[in-house]
């Protein structure tokens, strides 16, 4: 398979994933040393199925269950980052720390979360 053949093959399993679980919302957060950076992963009209953008509606799910070479894909968007925690079945990482600056967490969206606008520099989302 060719590497275009893969990408188009990945971004038909983006759009069916997406499509069946709409109705769970996850976000995918970056920590910054000095707040916390929110990027949502959302549907679009765009051939390559999603993009990485602030203030947008998030639809991936991450369990036990998930296509983890579907959720590599979208890490792959923010690879200048460091660590992944992928967090499920509560609120703790599961690694053997916590995130420190530049790592990736995985997480549910919570009804009262912050938007990124409400994290002002200099103060961190708990």
């Amino acid at each position: 398979m060719t590497p275009n053949q893969r990408a188009e093959t990945l971004n038909q399993r983006i759009d069916e994933t997406f499509k069946k679980q709409a109705h769970h919302i996850y976000t995918l957060w970056v920590v910054n040393e000095r707040w916390n950076h929110t990027i949502n992963f959302f549907m679009d009209d765009q051939p390559h199925g999603i993009k990485a953008r602030r203030r947008s509606i998030p639809l991936m799910t991450i369990d036990d269950n998930s296509d983890w070479e579907l959720v590599e894909y979208l890490v792959m968007m923010v690879r200048q980052h460091t660590q992944i925690f992928i967090q499920y079945r509560g609120w703790r990482p599961m690694l053997d720390r916590w995130p420190g600056s530049g790592d990736i967490i995985i997480r549910k969206q919570r009804e009262d979360d912050y938007t990124p606008d409400d994290v002002k520099p200099g103060g961190r989302y708990e």
